[in-house]
């Protein structure tokens, strides 16, 4: 869904309405319909009824609010955690077959927890830059 800006013309006059559309998949193409009108833009601005309509979607949308609580500064970031070297593992631990392995055998077992997830883990160790260990040649 989107919002669109239609012009339309009446009594010598140029009017903007303010419409919520979204685009459908119809009879092989793609259509749009007007799931709503919020009225004439130039009220909705004046009366500011427009702000409120955007605030009120606003406080429905998470990621919005976190945005806005960065850019306002009232976000701190508590760590910074490296995955490069997750994914890198990650990928060698799937094409050796650990993964599949691991379950398999985990499953003859009656453990409480992801063992395969745990000895990934344990695998993995820290990631933290300043512990990493430093190898020379």
């Amino acid at each position: 869904m989107f919002v669109r800006v239609k012009n339309l013309r009446a009594n010598q006059r140029t009017y903007q309405y303010l419409h919520i559309v979204e685009n459908r998949w119809e009879h092989g193409r793609v259509c749009q319909r007007i799931v709503g009108s919020l009225g004439r833009l130039d009220q909705l601005l004046a009366s500011g009824d427009l702000r409120q309509v955007i605030e009120g979607l606003v406080a429905q949308c998470p990621q919005v609010r976190l945005l806005q609580a960065q850019r306002q500064g009232s976000l701190a970031v508590e760590s910074d955690r490296l995955w490069g070297p997750v994914l890198i593992f990650e990928r060698l631990w799937q094409e050796l077959g650990l993964e599949g392995l691991l379950r398999e055998l985990a499953r003859r077992g009656r453990q409480d927890f992801d063992v395969e997830r745990c000895a990934f883990a344990l695998g993995i160790g820290p990631v933290n830059p300043s512990s990493a260990v430093e190898v020379s040649t």
